[in-house]
């Protein structure tokens, strides 16, 4: 699942481990992510540990990508 924010060029990528169990969907994961930063988008990506072992300091990232105070 992934998440966007068009305006300020922020996407927020959720890296699951059931979408990354073979070679060839890692691969297409980074040629996504490298075309969707040579459109100018700022990636930022997380996995399921992120959530639920840091959620504050996840809000903090995505909030300063977005350039906003998060808690």
């Amino acid at each position: 699942m992934d998440f966007a924010w068009p305006d300020p060029g922020v996407i927020v990528k959720y890296d699951g481990y059931e979408w990354h169990k073979t070679r060839e969907q890692v691969q297409r994961d980074h040629r996504k992510r490298a075309a969707l930063e040579e459109m100018g988008y700022r990636v930022l990506s997380i996995v399921s540990e992120d959530v639920r072992d840091e959620p504050a300091r996840t809000v903090r990232r995505i909030g300063e990508l977005l350039g906003c105070a998060a808690a």
